[in-house]
């Protein structure tokens, strides 16, 4: 199983629960693929759709680009 998908499988039953806010700490994050984004950009939108958000923290800079141009930084 990979992380993302571990991810998938932790965070999308909150939603049936009624949560739609969730922060992520990026501080011991050192990469970061294109399912991990994935999984992160899908659980924005579904926050999103529920009137919530989510909050990145801890980011490294070689990953700010990418993360703005995503705009997962507007939550």
């Amino acid at each position: 199983m990979t992380e993302a998908t571990w991810l998938r499988e932790e965070l999308f039953p909150y939603f049936e629960q009624a949560y739609c806010r969730f922060s992520f700490d990026f501080t011991e994050i050192e990469s970061i693929d294109s399912s991990g984004f994935g999984i992160l950009l899908a659980i924005r939108k579904k926050a999103k759709e529920q009137g919530g958000g989510i909050r990145i923290y801890g980011l490294r800079h070689e990953f700010e680009a990418r993360f703005d141009f995503s705009s997962l930084f507007e939550d």
